[in-house]
């Protein structure tokens, strides 16, 4: 997109990494219903969706996470390292900010993920 520099593009990205790593470590489980316990990566792709994004508000959709993490194992204190495929369907809607001079993330609770790891 012509209005947006590659700096908003990279602090896009790591707003959506960030966002993702909160929502892993807040509760969100693997396919065995193991909780996520910590996070040592997030790599992240995304789509703008050109057709609803203007000058004022980024739609970004979809976004495709690859999460390597550690969750609770079965036995108490011990864990193990998964990886997780990772999907954001819904939008995701960055406006800009004119005080910051940059897009902020907007409506982060209304975000959810879909894990598609296939096991």
């Amino acid at each position: 997109m012509a209005f947006l520099s590659d700096k908003d593009s990279e602090k896009i990205k790591n707003d959506l990494k960030e966002l993702i790593n909160d929502k892993l470590l807040n509760g969100f489980e693997n396919r065995k219903f193991q909780p996520v316990v910590s996070v040592d990566s997030v790599d992240v792709e995304y789509d703008i969706d050109t057709n609803e994004s203007d000058r004022d508000n980024i739609i970004v959709r979809p976004v495709k996470a690859v999460a390597r993490v550690w969750v609770a194992g079965r036995q108490p204190g011990s864990k193990s390292k998964n990886n997780l495929d990772l999907l954001i369907n819904n939008p995701v809607v960055f406006s800009f900010d004119d005080n910051e001079k940059s897009y902020v993330l907007q409506d982060s609770d209304k975000v959810v993920m879909i894990n598609m790891t296939q096991d």
